[in-house]
């Protein structure tokens, strides 16, 4: 489980980076060939307004790139809000199946949700609810496993006390 969310976050940054190459290529064409060419040719400007231009820009980009790297730092708040809205969504999906009586169903996306959202504000309920679904559909070992790693995971969880609960009532199974 770990290497498949290595490989998918190692396959994320380079499908970024090729993105952000591509950019770069399509950016640098248009500014330095198409740019001045259109600035010339179809406007008939002198190439030094095209100089002083470019290079207002470029001190421009010089001074100003600490500052905006700075303010798209904060966009990894954004992506966090986002991958809780849709572990949230895998969960919301999970109760659905749990109130249509189809405990299995649940499951998948409660794996789902343990698989591919380990930061975000659902996780440990996700296990929370996965111990339960197991003891719904009489998979007591499953359940045991799962109760093992909460309490590896959450030692102070804010489940701890309905974990420990679920525990004990399987153990008198």
């Amino acid at each position: 489980m770990f290497l498949r969310q290595r490989l998918k976050s190692w396959s994320s940054i380079l499908s970024w980076c090729m993105y952000d190459l591509a950019n770069q290529f399509f950016a640098v064409n248009v500014v330095s060939l198409y740019f001045v060419r259109w600035l010339t040719i179809e406007k008939n400007a002198p190439e030094f307004f095209y100089s002083i231009s470019f290079g207002i820009s470029i001190f421009a980009v010089a001074v100003l790139a600490p500052f905006l790297g700075a303010i798209s730092d904060e966009s990894g708040k954004h992506i966090t809000e986002l991958r809780n809205k849709l572990a949230e969504r895998e969960f919301s999906t999970a109760q659905l199946y749990l109130k249509l009586q189809s405990p299995r169903s649940a499951l998948v996306y409660i794996d789902a949700l343990i698989a591919d959202y380990p930061d975000t504000k659902f996780y440990e309920q996700a296990y929370y609810e996965k111990i339960s679904i197991h003891l719904q559909i009489n998979q007591h070992e499953n359940a045991k496993n799962t109760i093992e790693r909460y309490k590896k995971l959450f030692p102070n969880g804010n489940y701890r006390n309905s974990v420990l609960a679920l525990e004990q009532k399987l153990e008198k199974l």
